[in-house]
């Protein structure tokens, strides 16, 4: 976490502490947590249907994840615009 601290924009720190906390609490894939909606958090939880067999799920997040969540800017999304499609969101750990 101390790369997220010395990140030189402080806005995107925020951001990018909020989606490393997620990715290791909730166990969700790159792409899924970076079109993560806001009201896929209820209560602190996180709440998503599984792939597989459309299950509903809700995950726990401890407050020291969610608090950074609600410090991001205000929008429909934690961290995607929305704009592009879901694949160019999660693109960066996509192989090459």
């Amino acid at each position: 976490m101390n790369a997220c601290d010395i990140y030189p924009h402080k806005a995107n720190a925020v951001r990018l502490r909020a989606l490393v906390f997620l990715l290791c609490y909730s166990g969700q894939r790159i792409r899924h947590a970076v079109t993560l909606s806001r009201n896929g958090i209820q209560d602190h939880k996180l709440f998503f249907y599984t792939a597989k067999t459309g299950t509903a799920v809700y995950c726990p997040l401890p407050p020291f994840v969610a608090q950074p969540l609600d410090a991001t800017p205000a929008s429909t999304y934690f961290f995607w615009t929305g704009l592009s499609k879901p694949k160019s969101a999660g693109g960066i750990a996509s192989p090459v």
